[in-house]
């Protein structure tokens, strides 16, 4: 585990202590709660589209007590996994551009997965499925949305054109020093985008 990572978060750069927490610095999806818990204290519902088998959703779960989760992926063994990891959790098998649903949540994360919804539409249906003060998290990256010329500029434009506030961005460098099965982008930038309906 390295001791910090670097965040360049709305261009200003900052050290971030990953010790300090008890993070593991390779992975950025575990400081994302830290990234959280600056714009918001309590999340009551949450929805991670592209969950794999739950690793985030547990993570966010162990830092904020979240008293209903559902989790989403596409893939069906993926999804399987996590019913038998996490039992408590609501599970769906589906594509958020095709789900249907009445619930609404506080929270609703993608990570990894964005590049791939990309659209209007998606984002129009993350407004609507939002309760009032509602937070997007999204992580992803860099080289995926590099390759399709849309910048961090261009999404940001997006979302605040679908009645969303910018509540932070930050750069995270994923390090690992070994192979890693997790994420596709080590060794890698992510950028992390937290909106505000």
């Amino acid at each position: 585990m390295n001791d910090s990572i670097f965040l360049e978060e709305n261009h200003r750069k900052r050290q971030f202590d990953c010790s300090e927490h008890n993070i593991d610095s390779s992975l950025s999806y575990t400081i994302l709660p830290f990234l959280l818990k600056e714009t918001r204290k309590v999340f009551t519902s949450f929805l991670d589209i592209g969950s794999q088998e739950g690793q985030f959703a547990k993570k966010l779960n162990d830092t904020f007590n979240i008293k209903r989760t559902t989790c989403m992926d596409i893939n069906e063994t993926t999804v399987s996994n996590g019913e038998k990891k996490y039992p408590h959790f609501n599970w769906v098998l589906g594509d958020v551009t095709n789900w249907n649903t009445d619930e609404t949540f506080d929270l609703i994360s993608i990570l990894n997965a964005f590049y791939a919804l990309y659209s209007i539409n998606v984002i129009k249906k993350l407004h609507s499925m939002l309760d009032k003060d509602g937070l997007v998290l999204i992580s992803t990256g860099d080289l995926n949305f590099s390759k399709r010329n849309i910048s961090d500029k261009d999404i940001v434009d997006s979302f605040e054109r679908e009645g969303f506030t910018l509540k932070s961005i930050n750069k995270i460098y994923e390090k690992s020093d070994a192979e890693s099965s997790v994420h596709l982008c080590v060794n890698s930038w992510y950028t992390s985008f937290i909106f505000k309906k």
